[in-house]
């Protein structure tokens, strides 16, 4: 049996599902453990939630872990019943190996479902609960030279020494980098902070996706951004999955060099995906 913990908001959650489904398919026994309120319940799958006794049983062995106990399970990984993430966004092998353990992490590496993409994108369709607005937006988007932008400030504001701040400089050459290979484009920003990208991204090719208000429909804009034609990250989970969904086999997609401040994320980032 494996457990896969569930944390974080949406496009976290969306990489312990994908992991989830990975061992499913490997002809594991897979259970799920939310660490946080469950956000994917919009999406047609079914998966096993562990008891929480059973789950604390697990977590158990985190609890006074010496040196000898850690060098011991660096060199048996098999023997540990609660696996840690070492580092986000750096693939380690062990994870798909490991039974009759609990697995405590984020798991931002599409190498953790290489094997399962297909499945994973198949258990990703979105309901059809857009808003109007949304409606209007999702017709426009397909019928134009489309580029998602994804600025996430807020909470990333908030801890700087963990996420870093993505400058306006790398944005500007993101856009600059697709009009120059494409003709037409329309850049349609997605962001948290509404009033400060429409002060900062002015132009008529430049259009600012409104909040609805409701977290629900907000998560749907994920689907807008698969919809685009091009699409500009920001070191988000949320903005990675936007990309990852999308199907248009000619995508530029542009992600910022430094996914995390003074750590490696070297598997985070996707082949083709160009990094600035």
């Amino acid at each position: 049996m494996v457990v896969v913990s569930i944390q974080g908001r949406l496009g976290n959650q969306m990489f312990g599902f994908a992991l989830y489904r990975q061992l499913v398919k490997m002809g594991k026994e897979v259970y799920v453990d939310f660490l946080h309120e469950p956000l994917i319940n919009f999406f047609d799958f079914q998966y096993n939630v562990i008891d929480k006794a059973t789950a604390l049983e697990y977590l158990k062995d985190r609890e006074h872990r010496n040196i000898i106990k850690r060098w011991e399970y660096r060199i048996f990984p098999q023997r540990c019943r609660c696996y840690e993430e070492k580092a986000t966004g750096v693939f380690d092998k062990n994870v798909l190996r490991l039974d009759d353990v609990y697995l405590n992490g984020y798991w931002q590496s599409e190498r953790y479902f290489a094997d399962a993409a297909e499945e994973v994108r198949q258990m990703y369709r979105f309901p059809n609960l857009f808003n109007d607005y949304q409606k209007k937006m999702l017709d426009e988007i397909e019928s134009r030279q489309s580029v998602s932008l994804h600025i996430r400030r807020g909470d990333y504001l908030e801890h700087p020494e963990l996420y870093g701040t993505i400058t306006m400089e790398y944005y500007v050459r993101a856009m600059e980098y697709i009009q120059e290979r494409k003709e037409n484009v329309c850049f349609y920003i997605f962001t948290n902070d509404i009033p400060w990208a429409r002060q900062n991204f002015k132009g008529e090719n430049i259009f600012v996706i409104e909040d609805s208000g409701d977290s629900i429909t907000d998560n749907l804009d994920m689907t807008l951004m698969a919809a685009c034609k091009d699409n500009i990250l920001a070191n988000s989970s949320f903005s990675w999955w936007g990309a990852w969904l999308n199907q248009n086999q000619d995508k530029i997609v542009i992600a910022p060099k430094e996914w995390e401040v003074n750590r490696s994320t070297r598997d985070i980032w996707c082949k083709g995906w160009l990094r600035m």
